[in-house]
């Protein structure tokens, strides 16, 4: 019991500091999350997963890209993270994202289901990096893309693991790597 309120008390923490970086004033002066994704490729009706959502910052800029006929699906571990993003999309009456504190490491979406997935200021991998990209690869859908921001001291290991899983890196745009998907899901594993 003690052990379980110690790792609550360090999530709440943790969220915190995240959304305090992640959805502070500051961020919403410096970046445009619908003009970013747009560039980066998510479309009107697109089927999009973000991974480690946070406050979602990002989530609702790409609830707006995909707009009524797309989805995004939002996964954190952290459920203050989900807890705080459900009560933003109700309050902005954001209907086409599906907010869950899951690990996108098992993300419970079909294969090819996916035609845009992005990771963006995650430090750490729950479950690991490799099976993260394991199970990205089986949702994406042929050609979908993968975007990575490149964080300063991992950029370059992120990039070789993805490119040693297969995905073929088509470009860096905006301090973001895009990946695509040329690998059927049938050859995961």
């Amino acid at each position: 019991m003690k052990a379980q309120r110690s790792q609550d008390l360090s999530y709440r923490i943790a969220f915190r500091m995240i959304r305090a970086v992640h959805d502070g004033w500051l961020i919403h002066k410096l970046v445009d999350p619908v003009e970013l994704l747009r560039t980066l490729g998510v479309k009107h009706g697109d089927h999009v997963l973000e991974i480690g959502c946070g406050p979602g910052f990002y989530t609702v800029g790409a609830s707006a890209a995909v707009g009524s006929d797309g989805i995004v699906y939002a996964f954190d571990i952290n459920l203050y993270a989900i807890r705080y993003l459900r009560t933003k999309l109700n309050k902005l009456d954001i209907t086409n994202v599906v907010a869950e504190d899951r690990n996108a490491n098992e993300s419970g979406l079909p294969d090819n289901s996916v035609d845009f997935a992005f990771l963006f200021g995650v430090p750490r991998v729950a479950g690991g990096i490799d099976q993260l990209i394991q199970e990205t690869i089986r949702v994406l859908k042929s050609n979908g893309i993968l975007a990575v921001g490149a964080e300063r001291g991992r950029a370059s290991s992120v990039v070789q693991t993805l490119l040693d899983k297969g995905l073929t890196l088509r470009e860096t745009k905006k301090r973001y790597h895009l990946f695509v998907n040329t690998i059927s899901a049938a050859n995961v594993g």
